[in-house]
C-alpha cells in the first residue's frame, strides 16, 4: 500500500458541515442581537417621547392645565421622528395619549407612548404619571 497525502472526501465533507454549522449559528445571534438592538431603541424613543409631553404639560400650573385627552402619532424618520395629529396607519409609528382629569385641587397628568406597531396593535408602552397643584 502506498501513503496517500491530503484529505478523504468523506473527511472534508464533514469539515465543510461542521464549519456550516457554526457559520448558522453565529449569524443566529446575530440576527437576535440586531432584533434586540432595535427593540431597545424603539423603548428609548418612546421614552424621549413621553418625557418631552410630560415637560411641556408640567411647565404649566394646575390651573392652567385643562381636562382631556389627546393622541398624537410619531412617526420615525431614520434617528428622527415627526409628529403627526392623525394616524399614519403604517409600521415605524407610535402613539402617545396625554391625559389630565382633575383630582380635587390637583390635576393629574398620565402620558402614554405605545411603540412597536405591528398588525394593527402597539406590544409595548411607557407610562408616566404625575400631579400638579397650584
Amino acid at each position: 500500500m502506498t501513503k496517500r497525502n491530503g484529505f478523504t472526501l468523506i473527511e472534508t465533507l464533514l469539515a465543510i458541515m461542521l464549519i456550516a454549522i457554526v457559520v448558522v449559528s453565529i449569524l443566529g445571534a446575530f440576527s437576535q442581537v440586531q432584533l434586540n438592538t432595535r427593540q431597545v431603541g424603539d423603548k428609548n424613543l418612546a421614552l424621549v417621547l413621553a418625557e418631552s409631553r410630560m415637560e411641556e404639560l408640567m411647565k404649566y400650573p394646575g390651573s392652567q392645565l385643562v381636562a382631556g385627552t389627546t393622541v398624537d402619532y410619531a412617526l420615525k424618520r431614520g434617528n428622527s421622528f415627526v409628529i403627526l395629529t392623525s394616524d399614519p396607519g403604517g409600521s415605524n409609528q407610535l402613539r402617545r395619549t396625554s391625559t389630565v382629569t382633575a383630582a380635587g385641587a390637583l390635576m393629574n397628568v398620565q402620558v402614554t407612548v405605545e411603540y412597536g406597531y405591528t398588525g394593527g396593535t402597539y406590544p409595548g408602552r411607557v407610562s408616566m404619571n404625575s400631579r400638579r397643584g397650584g
